[in-house]
């Protein structure tokens, strides 16, 4: 009895540290805690260079949507002091705002025109950049956001030169073939209205563009032998009336800025080339 008893106490200590070696038949090894935090930690370790992307995006995302949320809410002390970078960021390509929403949704269009005139003052035709960009939209399921450039550009100064006192708007209609701007500006100045210089650095700002584009836009296109010396532009706004007024038969009505006479105008590190290209991949000519 006692042999056979001991017998059984082996068997049973020889299966139980076999399963514990993986001895015998059907053992298995069994998994320490350690072993099991080290599987895990495995599998849970991600290359240094992913964890550096996924940083580097959330960062980029952040910085995306704070400086959305400066640029379309309420001028701030803050959104005043970085104004200058973002704008440079945001335009043309992540403008924002709220024009197809109610109780105001967007009702107009603006076209921007322009025409270049020589030294005795013959004109070329009107030229509309802003149907050509807006061409590239018709059948574009994801169109490029820069073919509503001159759209947006337009809209932007028009609003500032109707900001203008009328007697300073009215120069934005004057011919200035030299130092354009200098002379605008004194001529804006000298209506006593010091306290918006800054309404008139703003229009002439655009004023300024403007004629650059169409500086640029006129050196890409034919003008049948014209020699064109100086430019003009002209901001077409078609505004569709509300519902009531269209109920009284009012469908919608076009106003029109048009400026001087204005020197053709460049500056460094303008893409000629890149923009007759850019040109002519809208049908312009």
């Amino acid at each position: 009895m006692h042999g056979r008893r001991r017998v059984v106490e082996v068997d049973a200590v020889g299966v139980d540290a076999g399963e514990g070696r993986g001895d015998g038949a059907g053992g298995h090894e069994r998994p320490t805690r350690g072993s099991r935090r080290d599987a895990a930690a495995r599998r849970g370790a991600r290359p240094l260079w992913l964890t550096a992307l996924t940083v580097v995006a959330l960062a980029a995302v952040v910085l995306h949507l704070g400086a959305t949320y400066l640029w379309v809410r309420p001028s701030t002390p803050v959104s005043s002091a970085v104004n200058a970078p973002l704008r440079s960021y945001m335009l043309p390509l992540f403008q924002q705002n709220w024009s197809l929403f109610a109780p105001n949704p967007v009702a107009d269009q603006y076209l921007l025109e322009v025409r270049g005139v020589s030294k005795d003052l013959t004109t070329t035709p009107w030229l509309t950049p802003s149907a050509d960009e807006l061409e590239g939209l018709r059948h574009s399921v994801l169109p490029d956001r820069t073919v509503r450039l001159t759209s947006e550009l337009s809209r932007s100064a028009a609003r500032a030169i109707n900001g203008l006192p009328d007697e300073a708007e009215k120069y934005v209609g004057w011919n200035y073939h030299y130092d354009a701007w200098n002379r605008l500006r004194d001529d804006m100045a000298s209506t006593n209205h010091g306290s918006v210089s800054t309404a008139i650095d703003t229009a002439l700002g655009y004023d300024e563009v403007l004629t650059l584009y169409a500086t640029q836009f006129l050196a890409a296109t034919p003008h049948d032998g014209i020699d064109v010396t100086y430019v003009q532009y002209r901001i077409v706004r078609d505004q569709t009336e509300s519902y009531y007024s269209t109920a009284r038969g009012t469908t919608s009505r076009t106003t029109v800025v048009t400026s001087g006479r204005r020197p053709l105008e460049t500056r460094p590190g303008q893409d000629r080339k890149g923009f007759s290209a850019f040109v002519d991949s809208q049908g312009s000519r």
